[in-house]
């Protein structure tokens, strides 16, 4: 039977940072892959800060967190690691 480990990540995110948000999760992603993870885990709205308030009604910061997730997603494609993260 294979062991799974589930890591939890606690970022301090900043609301409106979506690129150095992803930027630490990055670091986060690839600290918890070479720890063997099999599951990561992100808080919840990690991406753009939480609470984001009335910045979820300005179309550039909803598109600027999609652009960051798929930079994540890219960058952690090559990892064996599955990660769920918050947006």
């Amino acid at each position: 039977m294979r062991l799974v480990k589930i890591g939890l990540a606690n970022v301090n995110a900043t609301v409106g940072a979506v690129r150095s948000n992803v930027d630490r999760c990055l670091e986060i992603a690839h600290a918890m892959a070479a720890d063997d993870m099999t599951v990561a885990v992100y808080p919840e709205q990690v991406v753009g800060g939480y609470a984001p308030e009335d910045l979820v009604q300005w179309r550039g910061f909803v598109d600027s967190q999609r652009r960051e997730l798929r930079r994540f997603a890219s960058e952690t494609a090559g990892l064996t690691t599955v990660f769920a993260l918050g947006l």
